[in-house]
């Protein structure tokens, strides 16, 4: 018997390690010693150097952004791999945004460490929103030498392809099979895709059912998999995580909460102490300038020498809205939902400003939101609280946007707002 127990186990455990044939497919590489000088957009004034064929990040003084790569070649909803061969002159955390496009909302972040010695570093992007995207690079900080020998983009393809189709409330499509491409784990030969911002209610089921080469007589489980509270454990606003086995057709579904709708409030900024790199709630428009473009931390500025946000504007406004701060928020916030505003704000000189409620920085909805106030020399703390209206939520027009109207009032000669 004891011999027989050996022999299942062993049997068993063969099961759980069987993997798909999986090979990486790339389809971009950049090698910068094929270029002796920068060959991207320049960004903010800065060009990273070329030496003995490597792209050198040479430490700007302060915050700075640049191409890594352009005109990556995607799938809408397929995620990706980066392979970078990068050093740096000492440890140091940057942000690399993969983008599809200009207007918000159209970038995906993601924090990479480099260490010191040459070495393949290895970042993911899921849910890819577009067919053509760049990589851009945001360092921290000056005084850190970042140096790039290549990159390049691709997945691991094992010749199957597996989505999730479902209800648009999970998916974003209507049982959709050529949407959501689950991707392959050559570590734990296992499909997965990832969801967030997901709203579990009582009174509505999420169904899905993951589908083989866009085949629904391929498809698992028979009857429709069903996500609701008995899942996930409550009400609330989730990150779903869906992986699948295609040797044995199990699925398990992961539901992380990052905002209890039913009870207790929780902070749903991302970043919202503006520290480090990942900056993707945060736009600003400029007279003169533009936008809405991705705002800039800046170290020192804030209250107490804290980081902070400074928006700079003309003295001669045509309309309020020229100078705007827009706070985009992780998902769409339907109408009825309860909220609380609260942060640091002055300026150099007085004024006020209003807000309005957008879509995605710059998709106006409503002239108003979550109220005005009025800017001084000295610190204050703006606190709001109430219930998103319809006319600030409508079912065509969501309210994922906060956007504040800077340029009101202002005592001249110039004013900059700092939040």
């Amino acid at each position: 018997m004891k011999k027989l127990t050996s022999l299942l186990t062993l049997m068993l455990m063969m099961l759980c390690v069987v993997k798909a044939n999986a090979e990486w497919k790339q389809v971009y590489k950049i090698d910068y010693s094929d270029y002796t000088s920068y060959p991207f957009y320049v960004m903010s004034d800065f060009t990273p150097l070329w030496v003995d064929g490597v792209m050198v990040d040479q430490g700007s003084t302060g915050w700075h952004q640049y191409f890594i790569a352009d005109d990556i070649p995607t799938q809408t909803g397929d995620s990706y791999t980066v392979k970078a061969m990068a050093k740096a002159s000492e440890e140091i955390s940057i942000n690399v945004n993969m983008g599809w496009g200009w207007k918000n909302g159209e970038q995906a972040p993601k924090d990479v460490t480099i260490g010191t010695e040459w070495q393949e570093v290895t970042w993911e992007y899921d849910n890819i929103g577009g067919t053509s995207c760049n990589l851009i690079a945001q360092s921290p900080k000056g005084g850190v030498t970042i140096e790039w020998k290549y990159l390049e983009v691709g997945y691991e393809d094992t010749g199957e392809v597996y989505t999730v189709a479902g209800t648009n409330d999970l998916t974003g499509y209507t049982w959709d099979v050529s949407k959501n491409k689950m991707k392959y784990s050559t570590e734990t030969g296992l499909y997965s895709w990832v969801a967030k911002g997901i709203n579990v209610k009582s009174d509505s089921d999420l169904a899905f059912k993951i589908v083989k080469d866009g085949n629904w007589d391929t498809s698992w489980p028979q009857s429709n998999w069903v996500i609701n509270t008995d899942v996930t454990g409550g009400m609330g606003i989730f990150t779903i995580t869906i992986t699948f086995n295609a040797e044995t057709k199990d699925i398990n579904v992961a539901a992380e909460k990052t905002e209890d709708i039913a009870g207790s409030w929780t902070d749903i900024i991302i970043n919202g102490d503006m520290e480090g790199n990942n900056n993707e709630c945060f736009y600003v428009t400029e007279q003169g300038i533009g936008g809405p473009f991705l705002a800039n931390f800046t170290e020192g500025i804030g209250k107490d020498g804290s980081w902070a946000v400074k928006v700079e504007s003309y003295d001669e406004a045509e309309s309020d809205w020229d100078t705007q701060f827009f706070i985009r928020l992780p998902y769409q916030i339907p109408a009825g939902t309860k909220f609380k505003v609260s942060f640091d704000y002055k300026a150099d000189r007085d004024g006020d400003f209003d807000t309005q409620a957008h879509t995605e920085p710059g998709g106006y909805i409503h002239w108003a939101s979550i109220g005005s106030g009025s800017c001084t020399t000295e610190w204050q703390i703006f606190e709001a609280e109430g219930t998103v209206s319809t006319d600030m939520s409508k079912e065509d027009k969501p309210f994922q946007t906060i956007c504040f109207n800077l340029a009101k009032n202002k005592v001249k000669p110039t004013s900059s707002s700092t939040m």
